[in-house]
């Protein structure tokens, strides 16, 4: 049973590395590059928030606001993670 768990886990891994690396070309195919991987500064923020949409997670990108900090306390339900 254990083993039969394990290979579910990695195959659930290499899933979730693939719709990832999707989601990468999905964005650079839109917007002609890459994201970066940090802005920083007052906004700051890192390429998951605008990888959302490619990933089907459009309410999570529309939750999401973008002229505030990923910190900020209205951010929150947008950002945290299960």
């Amino acid at each position: 049973v254990q083993k039969v768990r394990e290979a579910a886990n990695r195959m659930k891994c290499q899933n979730n590395m693939k719709q990832l690396a999707l989601a990468f070309h999905s964005y650079e195919s839109a917007n002609g590059r890459f994201p970066q991987a940090w802005v920083l500064g007052a906004l700051a923020r890192n390429y998951v928030q605008v990888l959302l949409p490619h990933v089907e997670q459009d309410a999570v990108h529309r939750q999401y606001r973008f002229d505030l900090n990923w910190k900020a306390p209205e951010n929150r339900a947008a950002v945290m993670v299960d």
